[in-house]
């Protein structure tokens, strides 16, 4: 009698500790599981962002030529900024609103520069023209 109830409490300690165990197995495996769920959130918002900055680069290079852009290739470099604008704008997550702002400023801006070059020609042609009529 004794003895089966030194088995019996030694099988309940030995049950007991099964369960334990296998409950700090099933911890163990869940922080994992969290662990690795939160290691690929992390990579996959930093390639986010890699490609956000990517994009909001080759759009503000192309911004940079329009900036210094000349009469001549005013038209090349605004077509490439619709294209770039195109390709990569919606890649450009948060910041797209604030990229597409700039693009129109630096248009704007390219724009008035490239006029006023023009009337500035046109008035050293219209002059180089009066000075070969009096000559």
């Amino acid at each position: 009698d004794n003895r089966r109830r030194l088995e019996e409490q030694n099988r309940y300690r030995m049950d007991e500790q099964r369960k334990r165990m296998e409950d700090m197995k099933r911890q163990q495996e869940e922080f994992q599981r969290r662990q690795l769920e939160e290691r690929q959130r992390r990579e996959e918002m930093m390639a986010r962002q890699r490609q956000e900055q990517g994009a909001t680069l080759n759009i503000r290079r192309v911004l940079q030529k329009l900036r210094g852009v000349r009469f001549e290739d005013f038209e090349a470099v605004s077509a490439e900024l619709s294209e770039v604008l195109a390709a990569e704008l919606p890649q450009c997550g948060a910041q797209a609103e604030r990229i597409q702002q700039e693009a129109e400023a630096a248009l704007a801006q390219a724009q008035e520069r490239v006029r006023v070059e023009q009337l500035q020609r046109e008035e050293q042609e219209r002059k180089r023209q009066e000075a070969l009529e009096k000559a």
